[in-house]
């Protein structure tokens, strides 16, 4: 999953969630514990180094603003979708998203 798919699909909270999942897949890690959304670590691993991807890529595209004008609404986006993963009531809803992939 491309952090870009987040970007088209207007920050849904399944393709946000897909990223965060094939992210964590990358580094083997696996949740077998029923209370996902109350998971201190993982929490705070999106808050960390998820919104930090989500920051990057907002910079890759800002970077690009004079060749594409559309660059600068994909960095825009990301940056929305970094701040809405640092409030709790969204991160909690993308961590119910979450569940799916390992329930």
């Amino acid at each position: 999953m491309n952090i870009d798919n987040c970007i088209s699909s207007r920050g849904s909270h399944y393709d946000i969630s897909l990223y965060i999942y094939e992210t964590l897949k990358i580094l083997n890690f696996e949740y077998k514990d029923n209370d996902i959304e109350n998971n201190k670590y993982l929490k705070n691993y999106i808050k960390s180094v998820i919104v930090n991807d989500f920051i990057k890529r907002s910079l890759y595209y800002s970077e690009l603003v004079n060749i594409n004008d559309g660059n600068e609404i994909k960095s825009i986006k990301l940056l929305e979708i970094a701040n809405k993963l640092k409030n709790e009531k969204f991160l909690k809803d993308i961590l119910k998203e979450l569940r799916q992939f390992y329930f």
